[in-house]
Order: structure tokens, then C-alpha cells, then sequence
């Protein structure tokens, strides 16, 4: 708190789970503070139910935990566009979208092999934990074995590399999509929100 008094900030912009933080820092130091919003929306003004985006766990993570932090904020920077979330109305000064904001890690396992980063097929399998990971990662080998194209899987785990890469399929753990996207033929995702952007 000294810190930050001493840098006399005008505003405070936080992450998606820094909220807490930011309300707490904010309220403290009487400034605005906002937040970035990197996924679909959960607010309630949506044409379409939020929570159908989210699995049960997922919707009742944001209802309970991140909510009442929400609606203390003087401002969200939703990184999407309103169509895209299906808002029905944006708060003036409230919500603010700005559209795609990317950022991909520094590659914590080893790049994909660069003859396979023509026209390739990508298969990416969300970073968040699902019950069905290994069946989905089968299946795509499975298919991947068929058709016989070059194949890049993405899976949260690195070490899935180990045991299913075979020729023309490579699995691997964490990859910037920005980059395997512009050579692709097809992407075979779950509808996450950082592919379809």
C-alpha cells in the first residue's frame, strides 16, 4: 500500500482475478480502478445466458467470486467485441471493448518442428483442465492417423508429446496459436475463446 501510495496512481487496471486487489488498492487510494477482461462477458446484460459458456463449477466461480468484485469496478476492458458476446447493451463509460488483446507466453516446451508449419491441420485442446482431455487428445490421433495431413496438437501438456507424436502428427504442450495460424488449412478446436478471436 506504501508503494502504491507513493506512485500516486490515477487509475488502477487490473487482470480478471487481481480484482480484490485492485477494489482494495482503489478504495484505499480513492481512485478509479477497471480491469481486463480477457473471455466472455458474465454480466447479466447479455441476449444470451452467460452461464451457458461455463461449465456449473465454472459459472458459480464467476457469480460468487468475481461478480461482486465486477460490479465495484468503475470500468471493464472486455478484449472481444460486443457482438461477439452478445450484448444486448454497453454500460456508456462502464464497459469498454477493445477488441482482441493478444498476448502469448514465452514457449515453456520445445517449438514445433518447422516442417510441419506449412499447410498443416492444428488440433488444440483447451488449457484448462476437462474431464474428457485424453479421450478428445485419442480421438484426434485416431483421426489424425486417417487422414494422413501434416498435424500440429496443442494440449496443456507437454508430455502428452511424448507417447502420441508420430510423423506426419505432432504433439505438444503449449505453442503460440497466433503464429501456427497463419500457415493452417483447418483448426479443430473447442470453440476457446483465444482460437476463435
Amino acid at each position: 500500500l506504501d508503494e502504491a501510495r507513493f506512485a500516486a496512481p490515477d487509475i488502477i487496471l487490473s487482470s480478471l482475478f487481481g480484482q480484490p486487489l485492485a477494489d482494495a488498492l482503489a478504495s484505499r487510494l480513492d481512485v478509479p480502478w477497471g480491469f481486463v477482461n480477457p473471455a466472455f462477458s458474465y454480466l447479466d446484460h447479455s441476449i444470451r445466458d452467460w452461464r451457458l459458456d461455463f461449465s456449473s463449477i465454472g459459472a458459480q466461480m464467476y457469480r460468487s467470486w468475481l461478480l461482486p468484485f465486477t460490479e465495484n469496478a468503475d470500468f471493464t476492458v472486455h478484449a472481444t467485441d460486443p457482438l461477439f458476446d452478445c450484448a444486448s447493451t454497453i454500460v456508456e463509460n462502464k464497459e469498454i471493448y477493445t477488441g482482441p488483446l493478444f498476448y502469448e507466453r514465452i514457449l515453456s516446451s520445445r517449438p514445433v518442428s518447422s516442417e510441419k508449419t506449412g499447410s498443416h491441420v492444428i488440433a488444440t485442446i483447451s488449457t484448462s483442465p476437462q474431464p474428457e482431455d485424453q479421450q478428445l487428445l485419442e480421438l484426434i490421433i485416431e483421426a489424425g492417423k486417417r487422414i494422413q495431413h501434416p498435424m500440429i496438437v496443442t494440449t496443456r501438456n507437454s508430455k502428452d508429446s511424448e507417447k502420441n507424436s508420430l510423423s506426419h502428427i505432432e504433439v505438444t504442450g503449449y505453442q503460440p496459436h497466433s503464429t501456427l495460424l497463419k500457415s493452417c488449412r483447418y483448426v479443430i478446436c473447442h470453440g476457446g475463446h483465444g482460437t476463435v478471436m
